[in-house]
């Protein structure tokens, strides 16, 4: 097997020589770490299989098998940190990178933080979608019932008038034979034959109504074409011209009773062409007084209506069918809705579980003071540095308890060579080598005077500063209760700012939604609004609403008090009026003294006339003797 290519640059292979071997002694997860830190780095594309990844590789699996013969030959002590040359300089230069190695606890919590929101994510696209489900199942729903109910009525139909043409001796079979050369050719023969069939059938009321009713039905299957219809109409216009020849009364009732439906029923699938063919025919029915009532044809005027009533009336004649089938889709939209709420109360708290993991998480990234550089031995100027064994960086350190060994001349009387002299066992701490001067324990630490850590803010700074009409309008809606639902007046003191913390995934992802362009995901309405956009605030906030009142009909809670009315003294306020009035007259006498000059000062000189002494402030015109 060939050997991968090395970099040619010193620096990219510093670098991966380094990150191999930190990756070798802790693990995947410190690699992954890096992954999500260094992903758009392009120094770090040897770890998405980019270029030199084979050396990257190559290079863990060496550590990782010094690692392994090192624990195998019994050897307690750490590996060892020992860098040739000039190994504090690529340390240092490794550190002091453009894109620091993050520290993995921090960065572990931040992976924390994006999976979590992730999972909240995916919850509430699940609410959302069952939502969208269940109405998708409501709407199906009724459709399916409205066509289950025409159909079951329509069997019920047949059935029954199957049994009365039965009971009459009426054949169906025999008449649906007559009708077919009518639907399909109208001639005027086959016109004459099914009227002269119906005349011979007709003897009574109970055979007339099974015989039109049939008919009917007929012209109201679904899907049936306009021109089987007006075939069928032109049928009954020739019984009916019988009817008013031979003034057969009770055949015309039983027409009165079949040619509404079956007249709106063409009006209501007819195109103008067709509506002036039954227009036509209507005005022949209208001009002669003997055909139809005014009734009748007030309701053949108004197809949409005289349908809507004929079937309300099938469906009050056939409650029974129809209560069945409307119990069985409620039934099945109520299982539906019981699986959705189910679901969104499990995501609910699944959400609230999630979003309580991440105030925690958040907390402690809070507390935790960030440590992205090497500790201050990686930027010594000593000599002695490169010939030294420089421990890891505390972060990345193990948690190992230090040890000294027994071959140090102190302890045991024989000296080691310089390779040997230093024993780190892992807790960030080494013996000196030989020739190592102590420092000088009786002054106190260079680091002594530097500033302590900035205090976690408090409570109180979080006070705002401005009055409550110059802060954003979004630091009262914490003041604002879920239960509360009527007026009720807030308290300034209670603002507080919020503490300062990044954006959260939840709040730039709101931010990326509003700004984003309406889509089949994210409708909006017709004044650009989300739909749906405050259905989970409102669901939770009618719910407290509910809680709310039911706790003050059991006497759990007192009722909310109204404000008191707000009462203005008409009294003082007339008083207030006259006294304006009174002092606005005293102004203008004052106002008239101040505009003339000021009184003069007069002297008296027995040498001369008196004089007038004329302020400063007067100009140079006004100057003079009197």
């Amino acid at each position: 097997m060939e050997n991968p290519l090395c970099p040619e640059d010193d620096d990219l292979r510093k670098i991966i020589n380094k990150l191999a071997e930190f990756v070798a002694r802790n693990g995947p997860d410190f690699e992954a770490m890096i992954k999500s830190k260094q992903i758009d780095n392009p120094r770090f594309r040897f770890l998405f299989g980019g270029e030199y990844f084979a050396y990257y590789k190559q290079r863990v699996a060496a550590e990782q098998g010094r690692i392994k013969l090192q624990q195998s030959e019994g050897n307690h002590s750490h590996p060892d940190y020992r860098f040739p040359g000039s190994a504090g300089a690529e340390m240092q230069q490794l550190w002091m990178n453009n894109d620091p190695l993050p520290p993995p606890h921090q960065n572990s919590i931040n992976v924390q933080l994006k999976a979590l929101n992730l999972q909240q994510n995916t919850l509430r696209s699940q609410i959302r979608q069952s939502e969208q489900n269940l109405s998708a199942q409501h709407t199906a729903l009724v459709q399916q019932q409205q066509t289950y109910i025409d159909e079951a009525v329509r069997k019920a139909q047949m059935e029954h008038l199957e049994t009365q043409a039965e009971a009459t001796g009426i054949s169906l079979k025999e008449f649906d034979e007559i009708l077919i050369p009518i639907v399909e050719s109208c001639t005027k023969d086959s016109i004459s034959t099914g009227k002269n069939w119906i005349l011979q059938h007709t003897g009574d009321a109970a055979k007339s109504n099974v015989i039109l009713q049939y008919l009917l039905q007929k012209a109201l299957i679904p899907d049936t074409e306009f021109s089987h219809k007006l075939h069928l109409i032109y049928l009954v216009n020739d019984v009916l011209h019988h009817c008013i020849r031979k003034n057969a009364v009770e055949l015309k009732q039983c027409l009165e009773n079949v040619v509404i439906p079956m007249f709106c029923s063409a009006q209501t699938i007819a195109n103008e062409a067709q509506v002036a063919k039954l227009t036509k025919l209507l005005s022949l029915w209208e001009s002669k007084a003997n055909f139809f009532d005014a009734c009748v044809i007030s309701k053949l005027k108004s197809p949409q209506s005289s349908l809507q009533e004929y079937r309300t009336n099938l469906l009050v004649k056939h409650a029974s069918v129809v209560t069945s089938l409307n119990a069985a889709s409620k039934n099945a939209f109520d299982s539906y809705q019981q699986q959705h709420h189910a679901f969104v109360a499990h995501a609910t708290q699944q959400i609230a579980t999630l979003e309580a993991q991440k105030q925690t998480l958040e907390q402690q990234n809070m507390r935790q003071m960030p440590h992205i550089g090497p500790p201050e031995q990686f930027y010594s100027d000593n000599n002695d540095f490169q010939n030294s064994r420089v421990p890891p960086p505390p972060s990345l350190a193990p948690n190992v308890v230090p040890q000294v060994s027994s071959s140090h001349p102190g302890y045991g009387g024989h000296e080691e060579s310089g390779d040997d002299g230093l024993v780190d066992q892992g807790g960030g701490f080494a013996l000196p080598p030989p020739n190592f001067q102590l420092p000088d324990l009786s002054k106190p630490p260079p680091n002594l005077n530097q500033p302590a850590p900035k205090p976690v803010e408090k409570v109180e700074d979080l006070k705002p500063s401005v009055p409550y009409f110059d802060l954003p309008a979004g630091l009262i809606v914490p003041l604002i209760r879920l239960e509360d639902y009527s007026y009720k007046p807030l308290d300034p003191t209670l603002i507080q700012l919020p503490q300062p913390a990044p954006p959260s995934e939840r709040l730039l992802g709101a931010v990326e939604a509003f700004y984003s362009l309406p889509s089949h995901d994210r409708p909006r309405d017709g004044e650009g609004w989300e739909k749906l956009g405050l259905y989970e605030y409102y669901k939770v906030k009618n719910q407290s609403r509910k809680q709310k009142e039911e706790e003050i009909m059991q006497g759990v809670r007192e009722r909310s008090r109204s404000p008191s009315p707000i009462t203005i003294e008409m009294n003082s306020f007339k008083k207030k009026k006259k006294r304006r009035r009174y002092r606005s007259k005293s102004r203008s006498k004052s106002r008239s003294k101040s505009r003339s000059p000021p009184p003069a000062i007069i002297r008296k000189d027995i040498r001369g006339p008196p004089q007038r002494f004329i302020p400063n402030s007067v100009g140079n015109s006004h100057r003079g003797k009197y």
